[in-house]
Parts: C-alpha cells; structure tokens; sequence
C-alpha cells in the first residue's frame, strides 16, 4: 500500500484542521518554493484565461514514499516540515485520500523535477486532431495546463518526494481563488505520527485533541535512534507516549 505524508508543526491552524479532519490548500502565493510560477503562461489558445486560472489555483502538498524506505523516518522532512521533531505527521492511505478528493480536485499527481519545460505546446495537444464527439477539449487543456505548472519543480528538491493535488476556481469567471480547507475521511487516516521532541504545553493540547479520535486511528512516535543519524518509529497511545 501506498502512503502520503503530511508533516505540520504544532499550531493553531494545524489543530484546527485536525478537529475539522480537513487539510488545507495554499494559494500559488503561499508555496515556499521561490520558483513557483516560473513557467512563460502566455500563447494558449482557446477560451480561458490561463493566467488568471493559475491564481486561482490552489495546492496540497504531502510527501509519498519511494519505495526505498519508510517517509515517516526521514530525517529531512522532520527537519524541515515536522518542526525538529516537535511537530506531527498524518500519514493517509493515498488511494483513500484522492477518493476523498477526487470530485473537487482537477489533478492529482506525484511532482516531476528536472529542468523547466516550455508548458505553451503540451497544453494543448489537439492542433491538427480533429475533436471527437463529446470530448470537452477545453476542459482536457486546462487539466493538463495545471498539470505542468504545478507538477515540475527544480531538481534539488527531488529529496522532498512530492506529490500533489490541486484545485482550481469553480468559477470561470471570476477565477476566485479556491484556497481553504478541504475535508477527508477518517477511514482515508491511518495514523498520526508524534515528534518525540515536541513541548509539554504541545502535548497536552495535541492530547485533548487527538483523545475523540484516538480509537480509530494509531497513534506513533518519532524519535531519534541513539548513537545515529536517523530516525525510527513505535506505535504508541495518548497515555503512554509520555
């Protein structure tokens, strides 16, 4: 079974999206990644507004494993994304999480890095082809025109193991963007990860939120191995984690 990974530090907006069991989609804006949006979007042909469809857009991103080893034990994503072990990682079945999704999303894919690529021609894909008979063409370029704006990214982060959904307006007018909270099933959670480093203040919060829930998911703990660079996982409850 495939997993992803959704390291968060402890706060206000990651505990009030737990209790609401949403995850929440960022606005192009938000993303950290200074080179989002590099990609030339002008010479679409056809009826959208494909700039204005970018803005509109928004993003979750989660980690996916490789197949080598276990995401829950990377030490860059607790790093980096799990605040040094002081934060969590909700680890979902991927094949529950896009059913969850999959009517509101418009892509749902895993990041490809490597060098930017031109995104003006694979967009489109229909000049010369004669259009089928209840093919909506307009809806195919715009799936894959946010396909490649959003879904390549710079080689060096490789080591992030991405993948994504994204969303896009519902309104092709207007273009509003789409970002907020997005709620999935709990069947779709397989179980919450708990950096062994976090606060006691933390703890007790995280405590009183996970107590509703804490029968239908499992709960572990990340903690550094000693005498190693790395990091190991144990099932733990509310009760004995410390």
């Amino acid at each position: 079974m495939t997993f992803l990974y959704k390291f968060q530090s402890i706060n206000n907006n990651s505990l009030s999206a737990l209790i609401k069991q949403s995850l929440y989609f960022a606005s192009p804006n938000e993303l950290n990644d200074p080179t989002e949006g590099l990609f030339d979007l002008t010479g679409f042909d056809g009826e959208s507004d494909y700039s204005a469809l970018y803005h509109s857009c928004s993003i979750l991103s989660v980690g996916m494993n490789d197949n080598k080893s276990p995401l829950s034990e990377s030490l860059f994503h607790w790093t980096h994304y799990g605040n040094g072990l002081k934060g969590m990682c909700l680890v979902f079945k991927k094949d529950g999480l896009i059913d969850n999704f999959i009517d509101d999303v418009e892509t749902y894919e895993d990041v490809t890095y490597g060098y930017p690529i031109s995104i003006d021609e694979p967009c489109d894909g229909f000049d010369g082809c004669e259009v089928v008979a209840g093919v909506d063409v307009e809806k195919i370029k715009i799936k894959n025109f946010i396909s490649y704006a959003f879904n390549n990214k710079p080689k060096c982060f490789s080591i992030e193991s991405e993948y994504r959904f994204v969303k896009a307006s519902k309104n092709s007018k207007t273009f509003e963007c789409s970002k907020g909270l997005l709620k999935y099933g709990l069947s779709s959670l397989d179980s919450i990860i708990i950096g062994d480093k976090i606060g006691d203040s933390d703890w007790e919060i995280l405590k009183s939120v996970l107590r509703p829930i804490s029968s239908q998911v499992t709960l572990k703990k990340a903690k550094v191995k000693n005498g190693s660079f790395s990091i190991y996982v144990e099932t733990t409850n509310l009760d004995d984690f410390r």
